[in-house]
This record gives structure tokens, sequence and C-alpha cells, in this order.
């Protein structure tokens, strides 16, 4: 069969080579396995294929469960839907499953890359795994008012289908939005400061800071995008907050929000939502004219689905009319009713409907709200449900999102329910709707609407089982974030099993740390939850949540000394990334140290040792960062190829910043050499940067200080290539602090703005204040040396006013400026230290320049940079030293001794020569030679 070929049925389209199913010209997000269902069906379309064979082909060399097919088929049936009563896939009792479906072949020969091209401009939209019914005119509304008003938000009671209706919007018009559109989902938020961090997330963009508002702000500023709020009733407020900021400072950003209740925020134009078209009560109707009835061809098409016989005859209308009216035709409430068909009939089915809501109004001959309408479905739903279907719905509403089997069986099972019986009870409740299935990946996900969430969290409270259950829970993800230490093959497949465990890891701390919770379990999965926070680069909250339980211990709760061990050090990384260094950083990792070496912890104890040999860097005390990290590589050795990995790359930054260019070089080139191996102790918590990124930046700085600047502007730039790959926040800041001065070093001013602008976008996206400040100075030193700022004297001031500079931001501008920033630098250098050399040159030239020069002075600080430069294998700071000294000497005519001390290093130089230090020194050396 050509490659070109498609076959067609109904509205689909079926690209069989392509293995892609599109409704008109729209890829559906069909779960792999159901897909694989329809082309075993469609292959063979008129004949029965048993329920065997179909096993066999979706799930080779697997044995599973019949009910598993039956999920699947569902699914399909979900997608496909059934036009004017149509149907693709039917039941043959008994013996399999048949499509029925006239086929069509066509040819399409764009149909692949088509397929492709709006399977990827569609990724940021959630699935819809059932066909929109009855909603064509609210989206063709919305689409015409999106681009009149920048502040849509769709307005209607639970289960009403504002989501489905947004996300139909957002497709639909995503090609007028240069940058797309991005969906949020706020239904698991519970703390209204976090609505920015949600969208930050959706956005890919990592959360540092409290209120990441302003970075969101930087970052769409010049963006066209559609944003769609999802879900905004129970954070209202901080949803209009967030809009009201995001329209006035990004004017290409359009946002559609859902809400049970309008947001007022300025500028919001509110689109009703109202119920699916019912027939009135008077209408005689046939099947064929009952079917141009949304709400009766939503219950239709669920029917079909539920219950493979189901057919709408005439004598049947005005039953399902009725029942859809005393419904109000509420989505949600339809699809409940049909989903039970099976069980009842549908006579059977609108008795009991009766019965319940006539128990619910009490009396009342008035019709019930809407939102109460919703409620009697549930309770009618719920009063349906086996004693087991009772208890696996009311537990499972613990799960503030989507969850797998495993962990169902975690919070459920009491020893009452069997693993079978649980898989089958969750199919059986998939299966009526009342939670959805996503069964697009390798693992089936289950979620519960949010209406039903909200429903069976009472009823979990009725029971009196909230809190076994809850604990329950955070046990178990303390058991997850457990398995999260271990490395994976890749980020993105450690994301894809991990990553959606953020939001069950806030919801077990919020019930862990509160008045009916249980402390131990939040202060352990506190700490053991840190490899989530990290991966996720959710820094700032994670060290919130840790200072209030510090805060915690030294107050209400009884001291564990291994968990106040871990928490500080875990405390202590946090504060590191995000309020850089300081005397409280210091202060917890020497307390984590302290309870390590009492209780002869090796893990935590190095752990502690690395923080601090950090804390010393960040501090500039370099040589005491030395001793600590020669203490790590020391006790690495037991501890797995993780420690020794990171104990090299500490002893890299170490011994460079120490002024031991060739032991750092060693060190940093054994850490690009050496793959880890065996098993480690680490796992995903103490790597807060990649590697391979943080050792290729520190050795960039090294070669240029061996006297090798090419290779290190090279090295440079495939530390920040990687730092972008690997897709770390903090690896990247890394790289490109590392690379800024390399490339002022060198004098290429094209490569350092570079560096400094993506350095400064960087940080400011993602609310590094820490990272962004470093961005501040290297961009002041670039101004300096560009001579483009107009106050260079005030701007500087105002640096070294802030709270976040230190010695080393001074020798980094310093060292970056040359004699721009030299004066008063020796009272805050260590001239023994990495730019020892440097810093006495910059000394020297500062001498002469004074009105009565201490000539004597100055060449006694030109002659020891010489020496120090020498020690420390620093080629570049002695060309540099000796290009003074050579300047100074040709001055008093003594050119042949300034030729033979600048030749003599010069000449050691094997490249760069086009940078500005080995230029100027050229260009010295032929003056010498014309004078002489």
């Amino acid at each position: 069969m050509p490659s070109t070929q498609v076959l067609a049925f109904g509205p689909f389209r079926l690209l069989q080579v392509q293995r892609v199913l599109l409704e008109g010209t729209r890829p559906l997000r069909l779960g792999k396995r159901a897909l694989e269902i329809l082309f075993a069906l469609v292959e063979r379309a008129g004949e029965v294929v048993g329920k065997e064979e179909l096993i066999a082909r979706v799930w080779p060399n697997t044995v599973v469960d019949e009910a598993a097919l039956r999920v699947h088929v569902a699914a399909l049936r979900k997608v496909l839907g059934g036009e004017s009563g149509a149907r693709y896939v039917e039941n043959v009792s008994g013996r399999g499953y048949r499509f029925v479906a006239p086929l069509t072949r066509l040819d399409d020969s764009q149909s692949e890359g088509f397929a492709r091209l709006e399977a990827e401009r569609h990724a940021k939209l959630p699935a819809l795994f059932s066909r929109m019914i009855g909603r064509s005119d609210a989206v063709i509304a919305l689409a015409e008012l999106l681009p009149q008003q920048r502040l849509v938000t769709i307005v209607g009671a639970g289960g009403i289908g504002k989501t489905t209706v947004a996300v139909a919007t957002a497709d639909r018009h995503f090609d007028s939005y240069e940058d797309g559109a991005c969906f949020v989902d706020l239904a698991t938020i519970t703390d209204h400061s976090l609505v920015p961090a949600a969208l930050a997330s959706a956005l890919g963009l990592a959360v540092y800071s409290g209120d990441p508002t302003v970075a969101l702000a930087a970052f769409l500023a010049n963006r066209r995008m559609l944003i769609v709020l999802d879900n905004c009733e129970h954070v209202v407020t901080a949803a209009a907050q967030l809009a009201e900021s995001l329209l006035r400072a990004s004017p290409g950003v359009h946002i559609l929000a859902t809400s049970r209740e309008p947001l007022l925020a300025e500028g919001e134009w509110v689109y009703r939502l109202g119920p699916l078209l019912v027939p009135s009560p008077s209408a005689n109707l046939s099947a064929a004219e009952a079917l141009t009835f949304s709400a009766i061809q939503l219950f239709t098409e669920r029917a079909m689905a539920s219950l493979d016989n189901f057919k709408l005859d005439d004598a049947d209308v005005p039953i399902v009319a009725d029942l859809c009216r005393r419904l109000d035709g509420i989505p949600l409430a339809i699809e409940l009713a049909a989903a039970r068909l099976e069980a009842f009939g549908l006579r059977g089915l609108a008795t009991r409907l009766e019965d319940r809501l006539q128990l619910l109004t009490k009396g009342r001959r008035t019709a019930l709200p809407r939102h109460q309408t919703l409620r009697a479905m549930l309770d009618w739903s719920y009063g349906l449900l086996s004693n087991a279907e009772q208890i696996i719905l009311r537990r499972i509403s613990v799960f503030p999102g989507s969850f797998d089997l495993e962990s169902t069986r975690a919070v459920v099972s009491d020893g009452e329910i069997s693993a079978l019986d649980l898989f089958h009870a969750v199919t059986s409740l998939g299966a009526k709707s009342l939670i959805t299935m996503d069964v697009t990946g390798e693992q089936v996900l289950f979620r519960l609407l949010d209406t039903t969430r909200v429903y069976a969290l009472e009823k979990l409270r009725s029971a009196g089982e909230s809190v076994v259950v809850s604990q329950r829970h955070a046990e178990f993800f303390c058991t997850v974030c457990e398995r999260a230490r271990a490395p994976s093959t890749s980020t993105a497949a450690w994301l894809a099993r991990f990553g959606r465990t953020i939001d069950d890891v806030r919801a077990a701390l919020d019930w862990s740390l509160s008045p009916n919770g249980n402390a131990a379990i939040g202060a352990k999965l506190t700490v053991v939850s840190a490899p989530i926070w990290f991966q996720l680069s959710i820094v700032d909250e994670y060290r919130r949540r840790l200072e209030y339980l510090r805060l915690a211990f030294g107050t209400t709760l009884a001291l564990d000394p291994e968990l106040e061990m871990k928490l500080n050090a875990m405390l202590g990384y946090t504060l590191m990334h995000t309020k850089g260094p300081s005397v409280e950083m210091t202060d917890v990792f020497s307390r984590a140290l302290e309870i390590a070496d009492l209780h002869d912890e090796a893990v935590t104890r190095w752990r502690a040792l690395w923080g601090l040999g950090m804390a010393h860097v960040a501090a500039g005390d370099y040589i005491s960062a030395v001793a600590i990290s020669e203490k790590t590589r020391q006790r690495a050795r037991d501890l797995g190829d993780e420690a020794v990995v990171m104990s090299e790359r500490l002893l890299a930054l170490t011994h460079h910043l120490a002024g031991n260019q060739t032991i750092a070089r060693r060190h940093a080139e054994c850490v690009l050499n050496q793959r880890v191996m065996n098993g480690s102790s680490f796992g995903n918590d103490a790597y807060q940067l990649d590697h391979r990124v943080a050792a290729r930046g520190v050795l960039s700085q090294i070669l240029w200080l061996q006297g090798f600047p090419d290779q290190a502007l090279c090295t440079a730039r495939e530390a920040v290539a990687e730092g972008l790959s690997s897709d770390h926040v903090l690896s990247l800041c890394f790289a490109l602090f590392c690379a800024c001065p390399v490339a002022l070093w060198v004098g290429n001013m094209q490569a350092a703005n570079r560096f400094v602008t993506m350095l400064l976008d960087h940080a400011a996206r993602h609310s590094l204040s820490y990272w962004l400040f470093w961005g501040h100075c290297f961009d002041a030193a670039l101004r300096l040396r560009e001579g483009g700022m107009e106050e260079p004297a005030g701007r500087l001031l105002d640096l070294q006013r802030d709270p976040l500079f230190s010695a080393v931001h001074r020798e980094m501008i310093t060292t970056s400026c040359q004699e721009q920033f030299g004066a008063g630098v020796g009272a805050i250098a260590r001239p023994a230290h990495w730019c020892g050399p440097e810093i006495l040159r910059i000394e020297g030239e500062g001498i002469l320049k004074e009105a009565s020069s201490d000539v004597a002075t100055a060449e006694a600080r030109f002659r020891t940079s010489l020496d120090l430069a020498r020690k420390q294998g620093a080629l570049s700071w002695e060309l540099r030293a000796a290009t003074s000294l050579a300047r100074l000497w040709r001055k008093q005519g003594r050119g042949r001794e300034a030729h033979e001390l600048l030749s003599s290093i010069y000449t050691r130089f094997t490249e760069g020569f086009g940078t500005v230090d080995v230029t100027s020194a050229r260009l010295l050396l032929d003056e010498l030679v014309a004078l002489a």
C-alpha cells in the first residue's frame, strides 16, 4: 500500500503509514493502544476480530485482563463518537469487535507533514478525549470575541463544559497567535500565591522567587500568545491580579479564563456558557429530529459508547428528552446518566433519577439550581455504586491531580479489596464517567473531575477516613520521592515518571503539617522530596517550606537528629541558589555537619562539607574552600562515583580560585573524562549543577589563565551550549557566569555582549536575584570596557552598596575591566589568590598615574605580579604584567631589557594572536624593535 493512502469514514481520516487519526484536518490525540485497536479493526472492516487476537496484537508478550481491552475500546468510542447516531465499532457478544462504518480510500500526499505540524503546534493544549458536542456556536463566538477583547472569561456552572469550550477555542484560534497558546489548569492549586508559579511552570519557566509575576511579564513582553487559565473559581482573586499584571505588561498577550464566577478584573469580558439544547416538553419528535438537539445527541453518543446495542428509537425520544431536561442540559450530568444505562436500562434509569431528585428537593416544586442538580446527580450516582466502588471513589479524592493504579492501591487498600477487584472497580468508575482515563502514554493515568473530587472529599470526611487515607497518601509519596533520588537515563525520562508528583507532594505536605496531620511524616517528606523541587526548579518554594519546618523544629515539633541534619543540608543548598552567600547558609551547613559528625552519618557529612566548601567559595575564602574540598574528595571514595565526580568538580573550582591552575585543570578534566557508573547515595538531590557544564565552565577560565585564549573562549561557548541543552536553569547560569569574564578577558566584545545579555535575560525570566546581580556586574564591566556608560562611577557605586556585593564581585569586575576599576582594590583582594597577579599589576598602574608617582614601588608591584603569575602557571597574567613592566622600562630607556622580557613571554603563546592582550604585546614589541 503506498504511503499516501488514507482511509476515510464519517468525518475522520486514518493515515495508515503515518499512524495518525484526523477529524477533518485536526489530529486527534488517541492513545497508541486504542489507535492500534482501530487499525486492527479497520484492516478487517466488516469482520469480527476476536478479543484474544486484539489483546495479542496490542499487548504482545504481556498478559493482560480482558477489562484492559474494554477500557481502550471505550476510549476509542468516546473519541469517535457517533455522528447523528452513526456507529463505528460494535461489540459481537462473546466473540470480539467489528468495524461497521463504510470506508473510502483516498490519496493525500500532504497528510503526513500536515499531521506532524499540527500535532507539534497543539502540543501545549490538553487532549480532548471525546468529541465536543453542541458547543460549535460558543467556540465560533469566542474565536470572534478574543481578537477584540484581551481578557475573556467563560462563566458557567460546574460540569457545564467550560474547559472543553476553552480548549476547543484555543485550538481553533492557535494560528492567530505567533507564539501559540498555553494552557494552565489551576484546579490543583490551593495556595493563591502559587497561581503565577503555575503559569510559569506551564510556560517552561523555573520558579525561584515567591512571586514570579515580574519574570512572567518580562518573558511575555514581546510575545503574541493566548493563555488559557482554567478553573479559576477557587483562586479568583489571584487569577484576576495575574491577568491584569500580564495584560498591562504584555500587549501581545490575550487571556481566556474559565470560572464559575467572573474574575472581576479590569477589562474583563464575560461569556456565559449555558446548558446544552433540549426540546420543549410539548415537542413530538422523531429520533432523527431529536438528535438535532445537542443534549440528546450527547446522551446518545455516550450511551452508544457505554452500551454496544443502544440505538435511539422514536419511542425512546420522550424518555431521553425528559431525562436531559431534568438534568438541566448539564453535559457532565448527562454523561453520568448515560454511563448507567447498561445497569438499569433507559426506563429504569429515568425512574431512579426521578426518585433521587424528588428526595433531594424535599417536597419543593420549583426547579433545582444547576449546582444542586449536579450534586443530586452525584448523590444519585454514588448511591448506585457497589460498596467497593464507593470506598475507592472517596479515597482517591485525596489525589489532587492524575494518579495510577500503584498509587491507588497505596491509598485504597486495607485488606478488604484485592488487586484484581481494585482494577475492575477503577475501570468501572472510568466507564461510568466518574473518573477520566488517559490512555495516551505507556501508563494509564486516572483523574477525578474537579467537581467530582470535591464531592468525593466530602464523602471521605463524612466516612471518617480523611486522616488515615491522607496519611497513606503522604507515606506513599515519601516512597515515591525516595525512588526519584535514583539517577535516570535522561531528564525527559525522569520528568515523565516523577514530574507530575509535585501536586501530590504539596498536598501531602499541607496535610502533614496541618493540625490534623502527622508532623513526623511531613518532616520526612519535606526532606526526601528534594529531587522533585530541584529537578522542577521550584527552589524558592522549597526553601520556604524548609524554613517553616526548621522553625517548627525549634518550637512545636520534637527534634529528630537525622531529619534536622538533612533538613539543614537541603536548606543550605536552596539558600545557595536563591539568596546567595550568607551567614545563614554557613550556619545551616555547619549545623548539618555537626549532627552528622555526632551520629557518624557519612552521606550527610559529605553533603554538608560540600555545601560548606561552596559557602566559602561564595564568601571569597578560597584557602578554606580548598581544605574542605580536599576533605570531600577523601570521603567520596566510599560513597560512589557521583560523590567522586562532585568532589572533583569542587576541587577544580576551589584550586582555580586559590591560584593553583595546574591542579585545577587536572580536576576539571577528570570530571569531563569520567562517567558515573556505579550506584550513588546522592541521586537527584545534591546536583544543582550539571557536573560537565560546571567543570567545562571552570576549565574555560583556567585555559585563559594558562595562556590558551582561543581554547578558553571555545570551551566557554561549549559550556553555554551544554547548559542550554541540559534544560537546567542553574547549570546555564553557572556556564554564563564563567563565560562572561572569559569573553571580556579575551577582548571579544561581541561574545561578551551575547553572554551578558543571556545571563541578564535568563536570570530575570526565572527570578534569580543572585545570578541577576552577577549579570549586572558583568554588564557594568562591559560598559566600562566599551566606554558606553555615561556615569560609570555612579553605576559601580550602586553595585557596591548592594548587600549581594562581595570581594568576589570586585575581583571579577576588576579583572574584566583592567585599569578602569582598579582604585582601592588592594584593600579587599587577596594577592595570593587567582587574580592576585592582576591586582598587583593594576595597583602598579594606579601608582604610575598619580601626580607624584613612586616609580620604584610601581616596578616592585609589576615584578611581584610576574613572580606570582609564574608560580600559579597563569601565563596570561604574566603577559599583562610583563607588558606593564616593559612599558615602564621603555620610558626609562631600558628598551633592550623590555624587549627581552616581553619577548620571552610572548613567544610562549601558541594561539590567541587576535586577542586584546596578545595583540597589545605584539604592538609593544614592534615599537621596542623600532627604537632599538
